[in-house]
């Protein structure tokens, strides 16, 4: 397949937008008079504005730009794109009438008439992005190993998790990826000092992690995906080694034994250059490998690209997925070279 597709200026505001609705959103070959859709955020203050639709037009002369698309080189596959659903998120939406939420959540995930949103995450219990309340987890009760104590109450409250789930599924079909940043403070070594799971609770830990996945699964929510730590060493201080130690002699069997089809994802380093690091902690175990179906990170800093390489190299068997990314300065943005023009 071959197209040509042709705009005014690359350098032209209008060429930078029309490229990136290209980019995004252009999966059939280009015919003339086909209608693009411009939505904008720029620096001059525009947040979300809509721009008048661009349409595929001949041209010629010395300005006109050729695109040619070669459907036999092929690359990444792209699984997803998505965001996550949070408490807050949900206390939002409550505070709008029942058909101007539909219409919010119609937008984010029916893929005919929204965004069409096909990878969320939902965390476990409590997060850096919950709501107002006070931080929980699903089993508060000191020594609890056997869970008689555990309980998803809060996530099926008026603003819950599993309540936001199910209304977005009424929209769209999306695979759930959940992420956990902090255990029950009584599986920690120390709370206050050292924030590392005691290893005498790897087994109440794995029973945690399943007695979640079933109380959801009760419920009428899948869990596809399990992610034991969100960005170890920043939440939890759980070194790689001894998450490859949790996952197979503890977790992976148990999730086995237990019939569900939930898959496990290595946990998510916060940078490119830590995954590079630290993946092959648990990737080089050929039994650790076996139990990871997925290596997700995050893309909280803009340069080290080449260690996402290496991991591709090295275990090409296991899709890679950036699960995080912020753009900002304090997520690692480099002011010099992004926006130089800017620098206060």
């Amino acid at each position: 397949m071959q197209a040509n597709i042709e705009f005014t200026s690359a350098r032209s505001a209008l060429g930078r937008w029309f490229l990136s609705a290209l980019v995004l959103g252009w999966c059939s070959t280009a015919t003339l008079g086909q209608e693009v859709t411009l939505i904008v955020s720029a620096k001059t203050g525009e947040r979300l504005a809509s721009r008048p639709a661009v349409r595929f037009a001949a041209r010629s002369g010395s300005e006109a730009s050729a695109f040619r698309v070669d459907d036999k080189t092929t690359f990444q596959t792209i699984a997803g794109f998505g965001a996550s659903f949070l408490e807050a998120g949900m206390v939002c939406l409550n505070t709008l009438p029942e058909a101007a939420r539909e219409r919010v959540l119609e937008s984010l995930f029916d893929p005919m008439h929204g965004a069409g949103f096909s990878a969320m995450k939902t965390p476990l219990a409590g997060t850096d992005f919950m709501s107002a309340g006070p931080w929980y987890t699903y089993d508060d009760t000191p020594g609890d190993i056997e869970m008689k104590h555990f309980s998803i109450a809060r996530d099926l409250g008026t603003n819950g998790l599993v309540t936001l789930i199910k209304l977005a599924q009424k929209h769209g079909r999306f695979a759930l990826q959940a992420p956990m940043d902090y255990p029950p403070d009584w599986m920690l070594l120390d709370v206050k000092t050292n924030q590392d799971v005691n290893p005498k609770y790897y087994d109440a830990l794995a029973l945690y992690y399943l007695r979640y996945l079933q109380e959801y699964e009760k419920n009428g929510v899948h869990i596809d995906y399990l992610s034991l730590f969100n960005e170890p060493g920043v939440y939890t201080k759980i070194p790689y080694s001894k998450i490859r130690d949790l996952v197979t002699r503890h977790v992976a069997p148990l999730l086995a034994r237990s019939g569900l089809h939930t898959q496990l994802m290595l946990s998510e380093a916060p940078t490119r250059d830590q995954a590079g690091k630290n993946y092959q902690l648990v990737l080089d175990d050929p039994e650790a490998r076996r139990c990871v179906a997925v290596i997700p990170y995050h893309g909280y800093d803009h340069t080290q690209f080449a260690a996402i390489a290496g991991l591709h190299t090295r275990y090409p068997e296991l899709p890679l997925w950036m699960t995080e990314l912020c753009h900002a300065y304090e997520a690692g943005t480099p002011k010099a070279e992004i926006f130089r023009d800017q620098i206060i």
